[in-house]
């Protein structure tokens, strides 16, 4: 998936390991992504994180279509350098809506944020 997704490549992302419902997925900061502070941009954490948990999707659905309709994401504290990783899976099912729980850590597995994201997958017909 990330492989030919235009955007993972622009931000260089890897995935590290996945597997039915769960996936991880990596990044290294660049000063291209920070905020006016120097912190990496929260946009960036936040996709991050949705890649992994959409990764996790596709390890399970493989080619069916699904999107994501809710992106929640808690900030526990900023990154400037190094890497960080998106680790997520997918805990629930209720009818075409999939369920995820996401953390994003550093090098050093130091949280930088937790969220969940919620996907929809629209019926076969």
């Amino acid at each position: 998936m990330i492989e030919v997704a235009p955007f993972e490549k622009l931000l260089g992302m890897k995935v590290l390991e996945a597997k039915e419902d769960f996936a991880k997925v990596t990044m290294c900061c660049r000063k291209e992504f920070t905020n006016p502070h120097g912190f990496v941009h929260g946009g960036v954490i936040s996709s991050l994180a949705d890649t992994a948990a959409a990764l996790a999707m596709a390890m399970k659905y493989g080619d069916r279509i699904y999107f994501t309709v809710k992106l929640d994401m808690e900030f526990k504290t900023s990154i400037k350098a190094g890497e960080m990783f998106a680790e997520a899976i997918i805990f629930r099912k209720k009818g075409n809506f999939f369920f995820s729980r996401v953390d994003v850590k550093d090098e050093n597995e130091k949280l930088l944020a937790t969220g969940s994201a919620i996907f929809f997958m629209p019926s076969n017909k």
